[in-house]
């Protein structure tokens, strides 16, 4: 992947504290168009490649929001990148798979936070451990996202 051309250069910063794992939380802030959700999409695909057992969960509040929001974020970034053909999509399942390995990027709604709990990525191979909520301002307070992650997190590692 280019990332030069798939990150704007006011991300190169964070682009190198990710892959050097300094921190496990990230929180971006900016406006429309600051190009947050295109670089955190660009990371997670490097991640993936990197850990061919690491799968990621994108939640949005908002059920009927995410195919047009984060999935179609997703989906785009993969074709941007010329990864397509390496990828299946999926509506129902809301996932993006990894032919070669298995990985999925799952897609939920947390309009209620409870129905989170029992998400598996369906593969004793595979974990989520990256965990990306899309448009954080939406959800009703960290106790709604912290419900999310414990129920995703479940152990793995970056191996």
């Amino acid at each position: 992947m280019d990332i030069k051309r798939l990150i704007a250069p006011n991300f190169y910063k964070l682009h190198n504290d990710i892959q050097r794992h300094n921190h496990s939380v990230y929180r971006l802030k900016g406006g429309r168009g600051s190009l947050k959700t295109s670089t955190i999409i660009v990371e997670v695909l490097l991640l993936m490649q990197r850990y061919p057992r690491l799968c990621t969960a994108v939640f949005m509040k908002q059920s009927n929001r995410i195919r047009q929001g984060a999935y179609a974020n997703y989906c785009e970034m993969i074709m941007r990148a010329g990864l397509s053909s390496e990828f299946e999509f999926s509506l129902s399942p809301m996932r993006i798979t990894n032919k070669h390995t298995g990985q999925i990027i799952a897609f939920f709604g947390l309009d209620d936070p409870n129905k989170t709990k029992g998400i598996s990525t369906g593969d004793p191979f595979t974990y989520f451990g990256i965990t990306h909520f899309e448009e954080l301002d939406q959800f009703d307070g960290l106790r709604e996202v912290d419900i999310a992650i414990d129920s995703v997190t479940r152990g793995g590692d970056l191996s």
